[in-house]
């Protein structure tokens, strides 16, 4: 649904991401691949493209508790 909006967390913790989608997490994984630059941010559901209106970066993680009241 294109007219509401969601709010998204991923969380990185050495080579553990974590999600959170309108204050729950929703999933975990791991990617082992180093991360050295970010050219672009892409998110995708096979349905389009997401616009986004506030993209954050923290130079610190943030702990569970803190991704969940971001997104809720």
């Amino acid at each position: 649904n294109y007219s509401s909006a969601w709010k998204l967390a991923i969380k990185r913790e050495g080579s553990v991401f974590s999600m959170s989608l309108n204050g729950s997490i929703v999933s975990t994984f791991t990617e082992t691949a180093p991360i050295t630059d970010i050219d672009y941010l892409q998110i995708s559901n096979n349905v389009g493209v997401l616009k986004l209106k506030d993209l954050r970066v923290y130079s610190t993680a943030l702990t569970d508790q803190e991704l969940t009241d971001l997104t809720s």
